[in-house]
């Protein structure tokens, strides 16, 4: 136990309080001479104090010893816990946070230096007996995968003030995550697009006139996952000019037509010559 006041002592020093040799607070200690035995005198930094307190009710505190006792836990620890909150509340009614605070984990261990799995235990113990209110506003996305977004704490009396908050937090999540699957679908599609116009540049297909029938069927596996896509995942329409070949507007497969390559190419040329639409169905057909 003088073990752990002495650690806490030097820990304090020039930061919360300055430590002295005498008792008229001139000469200050060199910390590496403490020791058990001596009599020292310190001056606390009240500038350090200002505007910089949180306040732990009598009653918080006698169901937090209870807490400890009947789960034969370290006071210390789930004390330091609650404390790490009520120091962390929003202070300022004028901003969100106000009677709120949101911590990670891996925060509470680095600060209260008590390990994540016993982080959560002493939540759980707080929250079962009414001292605080916990909530989370959801999964949030981050590039390809989803992560658990901190915890949101306050005191048990204060649940107007988190419910309030959290609908803030929640819509916010919700917005975002949107934003970041809406952008993904929109890549995804971007680059079915890319595989169409790049299939039809591998294989110099400028129109349905001009492309084989395994081309073709080639073609319309790529347009028909891109249309799916489009229409039954993101929920659009398929416009003009998404220029597909093999499938209608309408999603339904156009048939293939059998004929001469070469022939069809030649005919093309001299179909952009005709004016009339007899002669440009002659052209086409012969």
């Amino acid at each position: 136990m003088i073990n752990k006041i002495k650690d806490t002592i030097i820990h304090m020093d020039e930061k919360l309080i300055t430590i002295y040799e005498d008792n008229s607070c001139k000469k200050k200690l060199d910390i590496s001479d403490f020791k058990n035995s001596n009599i020292y005198y310190a001056k606390l930094h009240r500038e350090v104090l200002k505007e910089k307190f949180f306040i732990m009710y009598d009653e918080e505190i006698d169901n937090i010893i209870d807490i400890a006792v009947n789960n034969n836990i370290s006071r210390d620890d789930i004390f330091t816990q609650f404390a790490y909150y009520c120091k962390s509340f929003g202070g300022d009614n004028t901003q969100d946070n106000y009677k709120v605070c949101f911590p990670s984990v891996e925060t509470i261990k680095r600060n209260t230096f008590i390990p994540d799995g016993t982080v959560k235990r002493y939540n759980k113990l707080l929250k079962e007996n009414e001292i605080i209110l916990i909530d989370n506003a959801g999964m949030n996305k981050k590039e390809m995968k989803y992560e658990n977004t901190s915890n949101v704490y306050s005191r048990f009396e204060d649940k107007e003030y988190l419910d309030k908050y959290m609908e803030i937090a929640k819509k916010k999540v919700k917005i975002k995550n949107n934003k970041l699957i809406d952008k993904e679908l929109q890549d995804k599609q971007r680059k079915l697009k890319q595989l169409i116009n790049q299939y039809k540049k591998d294989n110099d297909i400028s129109g349905k006139y001009d492309i084989s029938e395994q081309e073709w069927f080639e073609l319309q596996e790529i347009e028909r996952e891109y249309y799916d896509f489009v229409v039954k995942v993101r929920g659009k329409k398929i416009k003009r000019g998404a220029c597909l070949i093999t499938i209608k507007l309408d999603g339904t497969d156009r048939e293939f037509y059998d004929y001469n390559k070469e022939e069809v190419i030649h005919n093309k040329k001299e179909y952009k010559k005709e004016n009339t639409k007899e002669d440009k169905i002659k052209a086409i057909w012969g």
